[in-house]
């Protein structure tokens, strides 16, 4: 086996069990969490078909399913416009016991919203092994009119990572996110 597929078992094998992306509107959240997504499904599908026999991924690494759990769409599906302190507080609440029943089930939450309370964010992510992906971006990107004055930053209370999203690509970004998220998991061996 190449060294390639060999490091890609190693970060599945210490894969996060929760991804959690938040930053203020317009930082990226929605379209790295679906690069992430794809770029998880298509290693795990290099290495189930073509390079580790199977008895050796099923005893290794299990077999995970990825779900996107965006902010806007859970508020469409479920109509709620409350965008106030209580209101947001109960919409990450909700979305935190979806996960949970998820990850129950071997599926992994990746999770994109703007949940502006730290303590709210790093209770859950620290319990349920996840990774807090903390996205900002000084450029004007047309979403500046959803900033809330309230946001609280990562407190490092759980893992979590910083990315910077100015002038970088998706493609930049997610390479920074796979290589810092995975080496923070691994490294809690």
């Amino acid at each position: 086996m190449s060294n390639r597929f060999r490091k890609i078992m190693i970060e599945y094998k210490y894969m996060p069990k929760l991804f959690w992306f938040t930053g203020q509107a317009g930082a990226g959240k929605t379209e790295l969490s679906n690069a992430l997504k794809t770029k998880l499904i298509r290693e795990q599908t290099i290495l189930q078909q073509n390079i580790v026999p199977k008895d050796i991924w099923s005893s290794i690494i299990p077999n995970y399913k990825f779900i996107l759990i965006d902010g806007d769409d859970i508020r469409a599906l479920y109509s709620n416009q409350d965008y106030s302190i209580q209101g947001r507080k109960e919409n990450v609440y909700f979305v935190q016991k979806l996960c949970t029943f998820l990850i129950k089930n071997n599926i992994v939450p990746i999770v994109s919203m703007v949940s502006p309370f730290a303590n709210q964010r790093s209770e859950f992510i620290l319990e349920n092994n996840g990774l807090e992906i903390y996205l900002k971006c000084n450029e004007i990107r047309g979403r500046e009119d959803y900033h809330i004055s309230y946001y609280e930053e990562p407190n490092n209370f759980c893992d979590s990572i910083t990315i910077d999203t100015t002038g970088k690509s998706v493609e930049q970004s997610l390479d920074e996110i796979w290589r810092v998220g995975f080496l923070k998991n691994e490294n809690k061996r």
